[in-house]
């Protein structure tokens, strides 16, 4: 006969007493004590670095050593109820000693890191004279947002809260945008999308002539994601038609390549005057193989152009003597189809080059440029702030520090306002 199971006796103290000596003894420090206990001793010196490196160190360190006495190891709300009597509802202010302090609405974002923006809500006491809400943005706190101009800053403000966050800030070519959204990333300091990059590329490519050579040209972020997506036909409209329009007249082309796997901005750069290729990595320390990953992208990369080259080379002479190219064209039904079109200028450029050049070119990774912090999230700003340094024909700076990187983060938003794709009407 089974022998019946005995439970241990639940603790005898009501968890709703509100008396002043009630203390709450169930407590996760016990369960994380009970862990450290457990593996103290099972740990190898490897295992023991990495715990090392963590910003927990000094907390598991209090459990490893056996420093805290679990047996007074207890939940007390008794300081709260202590800091609660020095409240003066009459000041809405905390009394300490002679001086008064009052908890805003900016102390709570700074301290727990939650939003402060949307409808103001009024008090109680202030229901009965209606007083009308005000919206409030809240990013003032926000350091990228205290760079930007005064007067952009209205403007800005007045345009999000008038709208929704996903309605667009800025409007561009093949239905790329910037939305509130994306705008409130930038400025908040987060990672930002492709398309807030994509809108960077064709700000720049506005201030080129379409004849303009030695220029710089950009690929679009989307190509290296469309080419992972597809079968290797539809890399024609993707990649091929785009390689044969620029390269020919520019200075460095520029391919920004986004790895989905670490959602890591990367920049491939082909100098054509210096004849090779660079690969730029705002965050080398991601960790030998994370690394290696957005290497092993850019030398994809590099392989299937260089690859496109030698394919075209022998066709390039017809393609010049008749004026025509072949173009990969959609079709309602089935398929995408080749067909013969103009041969333009520009790419006639292209196939002259390609006639006289080598079409292989070493590649470097730099191991020189300027690093984001680890804790950061600006790869995606120090993607644009290479091209920006290239592009002028300025060497890359080895470091800058997290106050330069926030005003780069004000420019770009004063250059997304005042360019004539923004959707705020001039002033």
């Amino acid at each position: 006969m089974a022998q019946k199971i005995k439970h241990k006796p639940k603790p005898n103290y009501d968890r709703k007493a509100k008396h002043p000596d009630y203390v709450q003894f169930r407590c996760n420090a016990y369960a994380f004590n009970n862990i450290i206990r457990d593996i103290k001793d099972k740990l190898n010196e490897r295992q023991k670095k990495l715990l090392k490196k963590t910003p927990f160190l000094n907390l598991i360190e209090l459990f490893y050593h056996q420093r805290i006495d679990m047996n007074n190891m207890n939940k007390s709300d008794l300081d709260l109820v202590q800091l609660l009597k020095t409240f003066d509802p009459d000041t809405k202010s905390f009394k300490f000693g002679t001086k008064s302090f009052q908890i805003t609405g900016n102390a709570v974002t700074q301290i727990l890191g939650l939003p402060n923006e949307g409808l103001q809500q009024s008090s109680d006491e202030d229901e009965g004279q209606k007083k009308p809400t005000k919206k409030k943005l809240g990013w003032g706190q926000r350091k990228v947002w205290q760079k930007i101009p005064k007067a952009d800053r209205e403007r800005i403000e007045k345009h999000y809260l008038s709208t929704q966050p996903r309605d667009i800030f800025w409007a561009g070519l093949n239905s790329e945008k910037v939305t509130n959204h994306d705008l409130k990333d930038i400025v908040w300091d987060l990672e930002l999308s492709q398309n807030v990059i994509e809108a960077y590329i064709q700000i720049e490519e506005d201030k080129i002539e379409p004849m303009q050579t030695e220029s710089p040209q950009y690929m679009s972020t989307w190509t290296w994601a469309y080419m992972q997506s597809f079968q290797e036909p539809f890399w024609h409209r993707a990649l091929y038609e785009h390689l044969l329009e620029k390269l020919g007249k520019c200075s460095v082309l520029f391919f920004p390549i986004i790895s989905k796997e670490e959602f890591h901005f990367t920049l491939l750069t082909f100098h054509k005057n210096e004849r090779k290729w660079r690969h730029y990595n705002p965050l080398r320390s991601l960790g030998h193989r994370k690394e290696e990953r957005c290497i092993d992208i850019a030398r994809n990369f590099v392989n299937i152009v260089e690859g496109w080259l030698e394919y075209i080379r022998p066709q390039a002479r017809v393609f010049i003597e008749t004026k025509k190219k072949p173009t990969l064209v959609k079709q309602k039904e089935g398929l995408p189809t080749l067909v013969q079109k103009d041969l333009t200028p520009t790419e006639e450029l292209t196939l002259n080059w390609i006639m006289q050049n080598p079409l292989q070119f070493p590649f470097e990774d730099d191991m020189e440029c300027a690093q984001q912090s680890v804790s950061s999230l600006d790869c995606g700003m120090f993607v644009m702030f290479y091209m920006d340094k290239i592009a002028q024909g300025q060497p890359i700076p080895k470091s800058v520090d997290k106050k330069f990187m926030n005003e780069y983060r004000a420019q770009y938003v004063t250059k997304l306002l005042h360019h004539k794709n923004c959707v705020i009407n001039p002033l």
